[in-house]
């Protein structure tokens, strides 16, 4: 029997003007954080091919494809969780943005625990969140989905949506 952590992470100042493509700076910050270090590699790899197949057609330039903040930090979550000791690696593991809202951009952790006790659980997601919310290096807040405006916005907030358990 395994435990189902499905949360939801939600920032009141992940809006739509929070939500921007990462600069070059702040992809060579990133990329020196083990959890991101490969991705990044990765997949500016795989956008300057892709961006090198785009061809101007009568003078119109396509739109290159671009890392984005919210994008790299959904990576950097799911490799968190497929290297947490107590979450389950043989079941589902997803991480996802469900539909913006007017309190921001909502991200579906959905995993299982190791464990089925629930005090365990609670301790689990607790770990999960905090090590989150201190997961950008240097910041109180995620900076990288804050907007100026936010500044004086509610920090991180979690409530659980799911827990039960299967078979």
């Amino acid at each position: 029997m395994q435990d189902l952590l499905s949360t939801i992470v939600m920032n009141d100042s992940l809006r739509g003007n929070s939500i921007h493509f990462l600069s070059d700076d702040e992809v060579a910050r990133l990329s020196q954080f083990e959890f991101l270090h490969d991705y990044l590699r990765k997949k500016r790899k795989d956008l300057e091919e892709a961006n090198a197949r785009e061809v101007a057609v009568d003078g119109v330039v396509p739109d290159p494809r671009r890392l984005t903040n919210v994008g790299t930090f959904r990576a950097y979550v799911l490799h968190y969780l497929r290297a947490h000791p107590t979450i389950h690696q043989e079941m589902t593991l997803l991480v996802r943005q469900l539909q913006p809202g007017p309190k921001g951009l909502p991200l579906e952790i959905y995993c299982f625990s190791n464990d089925t006790n629930w005090a365990n659980y609670e301790g689990l997601t607790a770990d999960i969140f905090d090590h989150l919310i201190a997961s950008l290096p240097g910041v109180r807040t995620p900076d990288l989905f804050r907007s100026r405006q936010a500044a004086t916005s509610k920090p991180w907030r979690r409530r659980v949506i799911k827990a039960h358990r299967s078979d």
